[in-house]
């Protein structure tokens, strides 16, 4: 049902646009403005010249960290909930910051003077209160004031301060004046939000973060880079079983000093290492895997980079310095997670291998793990924790891999040209693992044979010196003794591929530990979202369990470092603020008031609805779902509903009660719309059935020749494929070529005919035309929309491909903008 199609009224000979663009829900746009150093003009982030320096001066609520299984006080048990950081599908950030509630706006037109002269009384009266708390006998007419021509721009940044901090020093007669910066411009710092918001039933929020404690013994991390040779480690990951081999190696000459990597060129540790001149060369033997015969020598180089002081991140939290640095936080990181990465597995800053995995068909299996990350706040250093999912690969036989993403329950005995080829697009790039050989060793798959077993045949050594031709399947048999039980199957091609090495599929499985980046089908999706859905309570037990799991404060690298992890949730005040009402259209204007984020629409109508008189309806169901052949009329004929005219009057396709699924679904929707007040008119002015996507350019061009003021379309799509193709190309020339707003619909949804899918496409179809669906009640509105002015909505959104798309070329990424203005909808695209 989701459809995003969003375009206008076509351009031939009409002007009115008719099109609204939905955007991601909320999108915060962040407008950089420049500001010069005009009298007036007021930066971003400042505070706005007429709040009180009370208002400024307010603390934010300190977040405290208490026994989660206390009882709450009687008046907010039954409404506390659970707030958290990672993901907002059920957590909800409830953490205030200053830098995300800016207090300021720009003036960048007034110019009287009397506003010009007000950032230096802001200025000059909080200068003047911190004097006092020192104890300096400060007054406001003692605090000189900054000329206009020395105001600076706003300085961005990330720092949560306590309160306006303005630099000050004070001199020898007790006043204090306006510290500056080198270029003689003051140091100017944006303030905190003027205060904090009070309507709702005030809560208790818990959120998905744990304190984190750092030693005062601890003053610096000491930071060393680290060298390989040879430089290309193959696998990549050996890079820690060689740091691990020489720490343990060579842990009496470190003086037990536990080194922790983040698995590239970064080591740290809590205490010097001793090395001569900083510098020093190890050598180390290991077996890159168990079934090595021999050991394999590595040099590594580790010199030291820098000490780290811990500061630096002590000044920051306590607004000393405008932000924290970032290497802080990436040792920290690096040092949380070096447990993990020794006994886990590890994908980025998830944590998987301590729950069971789940299947979910097709040879895949979602893991379980938890999502950590070090994060600095306004209070200090927090711990994120987060549920976090991803698929695997199910380590199984190869056959039972094929039937599973061939959809086979028994198997055929051999494969057709396109099944290889589906099969191949699946295998393709994965690691095997053959049960022949008396060790365990992992090839990856690059090609599928066209020849089964039983034929594909390779030049074999004989003892005598002779050269024979034999096939795979006799060599299995004399060589390991295995008949092979399916012959016709074709067979692997591993790596390297100049050695021509096969293996028949019925001997090799899946290697395990093996995450599928290849795009999920729908069903695959759909299962997925099946096995992670949880509820917030839900939610929260998994975090708390994983916490458990991970036993931070028994970690010996934590240890090593004397750091402690709180493991009890932040505790955080919230509000639970008032629904909005909502205004229909109508006589009545009937006002709705929602209920736990939901309301009913039955017996209300559309605020503003728009009528539809030229339609078209293109159906792409199967030919099953459109019923029998009825009679088709000429070109341009009207027809009668037995025997519908052609394109000009609507398909000719009925089932034996004379009424195919197409056009039960277009009676409901017509009756549907007009109980909506956005009605459309008469039937469908061209109606045609189409096999595949390819035909709808040509349907579109008879479309046009046939009823050229088509203002709509409506599909309904295929269920083979999810109808993705017909989709993609519907809305590259809907929106793109024509300009004509459609509405896809799928073939299941249509043959069900269920009110909420007909109130639910009607909804979308308003939209698209410019209507105006349902608006927050007059006297509710904020003042910006109870103005005569026109409001625009920007939207903005960057779509990346997917890690496996961009292996064969370069895959862009694709930006978009998009606009509402006021109660008329119009789109505005900027594609790059």
């Amino acid at each position: 049902m989701s459809d995003r199609s969003r375009g206008r009224g076509r351009g031939r000979g009409r002007g009115r646009a008719r099109g609204q663009v939905t955007a991601k829900p909320y999108i915060d746009i962040h407008i950089r403005l420049r500001v010069t150093d005009t009298p007036g003009q007021f930066a971003p982030g400042r505070s706005r010249p007429d709040s009180s320096p009370r208002e400024t001066e307010r603390q934010p609520p300190v977040p405290h960290y208490r026994d989660s299984s206390a009882a709450a006080s009687p008046q907010n048990s039954s409404a506390s909930a659970v707030a958290g950081t990672h993901s907002t599908a059920a957590f909800g950030t409830a953490v205030p910051a200053a830098s995300q509630y800016p207090s300021a706006c720009a003036d960048s037109t007034s110019t009287d003077v009397s506003r010009s002269e007000r950032p230096t009384e802001q200025a000059r009266r909080v200068a003047g209160d911190r004097a006092r708390e020192k104890g300096a006998p400060a007054s406001l007419n003692s605090i000189p004031a900054i000329p206009p021509a020395q105001t600076g721009t706003s300085q961005s940044t990330s720092r949560p301060a306590s309160r306006l901090q303005v630099p000050a020093a004070t001199g020898s007669s007790g006043s204090t004046s306006v510290a500056s910066s080198p270029a003689g411009k003051p140091d100017w710092k944006p303030p905190l939000r003027p205060g904090f918001g009070v309507e709702g039933k005030p809560i208790e929020l818990r959120a998905n973060r744990f304190k984190v404690s750092l030693s005062d013994k601890l003053q610096h991390i000491h930071h060393y880079d680290v060298k390989f040779d040879p430089a290309e480690l193959k696998p990549p990951k050996i890079s820690w079983k060689i740091i691990e081999t020489w720490s343990e190696k060579w842990k009496r000459d470190l003086g037990g000093i536990r080194p922790v990597f983040d698995g590239k060129a970064n080591l740290y540790t809590a205490r010097l290492l001793p090395l001569p001149n900083k510098t020093a060369k190890y050598t180390v033997n290991l077996k890159v895997s168990p079934d090595d015969k021999e050991e394999k020598t590595f040099k590594v180089s580790i010199t030291w980079a820098a000490d780290i002081s811990i500061k630096q991140l002590n000044d920051a939290l306590a607004g000393r310095i405008q932000s924290c640095p970032q290497v802080i936080i990436q040792a920290l990181d690096v040092i949380m997670r070096m447990t993990a990465r020794v006994t886990l597995t590890t994908i980025g800053r998830s944590v998987f291998g301590s729950r069971r995995p789940e299947s979910l068909g097709q040879g895949r299996e979602v893991w379980f793990g938890y999502y950590q990350s070090v994060r600095p706040n306004m209070w200090g250093v927090d711990l994120t924790v987060d549920v976090s999912a991803t698929t695997f690969y199910e380590e199984r036989p190869v056959v039972e891999f094929m039937c599973e993403v061939m959809n086979w329950r028994d198997f055929r005995g051999s494969l057709s040209p396109r099944d290889k080829a589906k099969f191949l697009s699946e295998i393709k790039g994965l690691r095997v693992v053959p049960n022949h050989l008396s060790y365990q060793r992992k090839f990856m798959v690059i090609d599928v044979t066209d020849e089964p077993a039983s034929r594909l045949s390779f030049p074999l050594d004989q003892e005598d010196g002779r050269v024979v031709q034999c096939t795979v399947a006799k060599y299995f048999h004399d060589k390991y003794k295995i008949a092979l039980q399916y012959p016709e199957l074709p067979c692997l091609q591993v790596a390297p591929k100049e050695k021509k090495c096969f293996f028949p599929m019925e001997v090799c499985k899946i290697a395990p530990k093996q995450r599928c980046l290849k795009k999920l089908n729908e069903k695959l999706v759909a299962e997925m979202i099946k096995k992670t859905a949880c509820r917030p309570a839900a939610r929260q037990k998994e975090i708390r369990g994983f916490v458990t799991e991970a036993n931070f404060n028994r970690d010996p690298y934590l240890q090593d470092f004397g750091i402690r992890v709180d493991t009890r949730m932040c505790e955080l005040p919230g509000r639970v603020l008032p629904h909005p009402q909502l205004q229909y259209g109508g006589e009545a204007f009937a006002v709705v008031s929602p209920k736990e984020g939901a309301w009913d629409m039955r017996g209300h109508k559309f605020l503003t609805g728009k009528s539809v008189h030229n339609w078209a309806l293109l159906c792409f169901a199967s030919a099953d779902e459109r019923g029998g052949q009825g009679g088709r009329g000429g070109r341009g004929g009207r027809g009668g509903r037995g025997g519908r005219g052609g394109r000009g009057g609507g398909g000719g396709h009925q089932t034996d009660s004379g009424q195919c699924c197409c056009w039960n679904f277009v009676r409901q929707l017509q009756g549907m719309s007009r109980q909506l007040a956005m009605p459309l008119c008469g039937d469908p002015r061209f109606h045609e059935h189409g096999n595949n996507h390819w035909q709808l350019e040509s349907l579109f061009d008879a479309m046009i020749k046939t009823c050229r003021e088509t203002e709509l379309i409506v599909v309904i799509l295929p269920e083979r494929g999810g109808g993705k193709d017909e989709y993609s190309e519907l809305k590259r020339l809907g929106d793109l070529v024509y300009e004509i707003p459609t509405q896809c619909v799928k073939q299941k949804l249509a043959r069900e005919c269920k009110p909420q899918v007909l109130a639910n496409v009607c909804l979308k179809i308003n939209s698209k035309l410019g209507g105006v669906n349902v608006a927050i009640a007059q006297h509710l509105r904020c003042p910006v929309f109870k103005r005569d002015e026109p409001v625009i909505f920007l939207g903005a959104d960057v779509t990346h491909p997917s890690p496996q798309a961009g292996r064969n070329e370069a895959q862009p990424s694709i930006a978009a903008v998009c606009y509402h203005i006021s109660e008329t909808s119009v789109t505005k695209r900027q594609l790059t």
